[in-house]
């Protein structure tokens, strides 16, 4: 697969260059406070695109009895993750891979701000959903449309010497398929809207997320895309 030349939401260097802030991200706070209320005796988690690891860090401190561990496509951020947060197994795998190498019986599997990246729910949703343990629960969050529609984008910067469009790992699944895709694999599904408690600035890179106000007081995410989306928690059942 080419690699996307654009700057998006899985750009290893955005994510290497970010400071980390002493103070948890709202998105990891409101993740784990849907996940401390969780039925079952769950012992273990494992994040896909877990990045550096700051969710599993954080996680640490607020769920001490989860043996916790992540992976990530790729190799660099994976090296940083081990480097800063020793106590937490790190791997480098791709989740999608047929047969996955990552064992098949976690409590609780989090699939964070990636499956934007696939057009296709057939794709990812199933090796996903076969991580998960009986009884266990699998934890999607990113953009969804609350319309019954699922959109594909590709897009190209107007001063790009690049002839083909390239994807912007802004694919839009509705809540609808997702739901319907997920009972036809034998699991039940609830949606929790993420309400942005805080204002995102506009960047100058086109491709970076920032937030509109709407008139009942709430906010809403937008891009250079011209599109309009919120973040869901999606919580599936086994």
């Amino acid at each position: 697969m080419k690699k996307n030349k654009l700057r998006n939401n899985l750009d290893d260097k955005f994510y290497l260059d970010q400071t980390i802030s002493s103070e948890p991200k709202e998105t990891f706070k409101f993740i784990a406070d849907i996940a401390r209320n969780l039925d079952g005796d769950l012992k273990s988690w494992h994040d896909i695109g877990c990045g550096t690891g700051e969710l599993l860090n954080y996680l640490c401190n607020i769920l001490p009895g989860i043996q916790l561990s992540g992976s990530d496509v790729s190799s660099e951020l994976i090296g940083v993750a081990k480097k800063k947060y020793p106590e937490i197994l790190f791997s480098v795998n791709n989740f999608t891979d047929r047969p996955s190498s990552l064992k098949k019986d976690y409590d609780i599997v989090s699939l964070i701000g990636v499956h934007g990246r696939f057009k296709y729910l057939n794709s990812w949703l199933p090796q996903f959903t076969s991580l998960i343990k009986k009884h266990g629960y699998g934890l999607i969050f990113d953009l969804f449309n609350s319309e019954p529609v699922d959109v594909a984008v590709s897009a190209k910067k107007s001063d790009s010497q690049e002839l083909d469009y390239e994807n912007t790992y802004f694919n839009l699944i509705s809540i609808n398929s997702m739901k319907n895709e997920l009972t036809s694999l034998g699991f039940k599904s609830k949606f929790y809207r993420f309400k942005m408690p805080f204002v995102i600035e506009k960047k100058n890179d086109p491709f970076r997320s920032w937030t509109i106000d709407l008139f009942n007081g709430e906010r809403m995410l937008t891009n250079g895309l011209g599109q309009l989306f919120d973040f869901y928690l999606c919580v599936v059942k086994k």
